[in-house]
């Protein structure tokens, strides 16, 4: 459900392809699945940092109900009927 909506011209990402994206997007779930203690839920921030140069930036959180730091985090724009996704690289 996820690869065409990734694939329509109104989403963008800073990977090479789209395709990298979905690779590295869906192995980080996976990874986030194995490192998970209970449930995820999702804390939904402005980022302390302006890692993109726009006030606009949401940054998506995925905790677990152990740890403290997220599980899985991605930052979202939406700006004129574009939405830019990107994931921290590590």
């Amino acid at each position: 459900m996820f690869l065409p909506f990734l694939c329509d011209e109104k989403v963008k990402t800073d990977f090479p392809s789209k395709l990298q994206f979905f690779n590295s997007f869906t192995s980080k779930i996976e990874c986030a699945k194995r490192i998970t203690n209970g449930k995820l839920s999702l804390k939904i921030t402005k980022p302390k940092a302006d890692y993109y140069g726009n006030s606009n930036t949401l940054e998506y959180n995925f905790f677990d109900e152990v740890h403290l730091n997220e599980r899985l985090s991605i930052f979202v724009i939406e700006e004129n009927k574009t939405l830019f996704i990107d994931m921290h690289p590590f």
